[in-house]
């Protein structure tokens, strides 16, 4: 509904949300680099990481059992997605090395892995860009080949770092745990059909403990609502895919389910802003479609004034 107001009222929410991901992304990079630096300790007893976590906004810190050492996570960080396919738009690539680098920091794997597939894609299917983009582009294009062809063993080596670090395995073994406690509740089938109700808590075995959501958010909303309610949500979400528009932008978007499938970031106000986000894109795709032309060669009898 608030896509309606938005749209018909011509408000700059796409521009709106480019300057303000950007700034989300600009201090996420820079609270990295304070730490970095010695200035600042992002797991010290400090005002701002006092903040995030009193506000639940997200989770800072560092440990060598991360996946990437350094986690300053914020619940609208997958938002960076749209970030980086805007900043490629517009074709500003410092924002879209800060955007990568907001992904990378974040701390999650889905965030990393989908962020240098965007890329890689968006290098290759980019068109109409100026001639410095172009030149970008190609450099862009000669360092990856170089990379796969001198550093693919390592590229190896860290991805299998990243996967079986030790936050890796013990957020794999929780996922392990909650798929065993689904499969005790999808055993009645009315489960299945209809949930257990939006909200209701269940026992993860993953955790050893009732909670009232979890990070396999498809499945966790087929727990809530049931199947034939689950088929309605995501039809409604995926419905703006149909319009006639960048494969990019639906690239970026399905990038983020990738991400939300790992995360509770399928029904909840980050992912509101993207559904909002891929909305108007849709609108603003049907509104450019052009007229049907009339053959007047087919056109028989006289011809009336319009």
């Amino acid at each position: 509904m608030l896509v309606i107001p938005i749209y018909e009222k011509n408000y700059k929410f796409k521009d709106i949300l480019y300057y303000l991901l950007m700034g989300l992304a600009g201090i996420t990079v820079l609270l990295v680099l304070a730490d970095k630096a010695g200035v600042f300790n992002v797991n010290g007893n400090n005002a701002i990481r006092n903040f995030v976590y009193n506000t639940d906004m997200g989770v800072m810190g560092k440990s060598p059992e991360y996946a990437f050492y350094y986690k300053v996570f914020f619940k609208t960080s997958p938002l960076f997605v749209i970030l980086l396919y805007e900043s490629l738009k517009r074709q500003q690539f410092a924002i879209t090395l800060l955007s990568v680098l907001g992904l990378v920091f974040s701390g999650t794997r889905a965030n990393v892995l989908i962020a240098l597939a965007l890329v890689v894609i968006f290098i290759f299917k980019q068109q109409g860009m100026t001639k410095p983009a172009m030149i970008v582009k190609c450099l862009a294009i000669f360092m990856l080949a170089l990379i796969l062809l001198f550093g693919s063993s390592l590229i190896i080596e860290k991805l299998t770092s990243m996967m079986s670090s030790k936050g890796a395995t013990y957020s794999d073994s929780i996922r392990i745990g909650t798929m065993e406690s689904y499969k005790h509740l999808f055993s009645h089938a009315h489960n299945i059909l209809f949930g257990t109700g939006m909200g209701s808590e269940f026992y993860n075995l993953g955790r050893s403990d009732f909670e009232a959501s979890a990070e396999m958010s498809f499945i966790e909303l087929v727990r809530q609502i049931g199947i034939i309610y689950t088929v309605l949500f995501v039809g409604g979400i995926l419905y703006p895919l149909k319009g006639h528009y960048s494969i990019l932008v639906k690239l970026t978007f399905i990038g983020y389910l990738f991400i939300a499938a790992t995360n509770p970031l399928l029904y909840s106000t980050t992912a509101s802003i993207i559904y909002i986000y891929m909305y108007l894109t849709f609108f603003e795709s049907q509104a450019e479609k052009p007229l049907p032309q009339i053959n007047r060669s087919n056109v028989k009898g006289e011809e009336y004034e319009l």
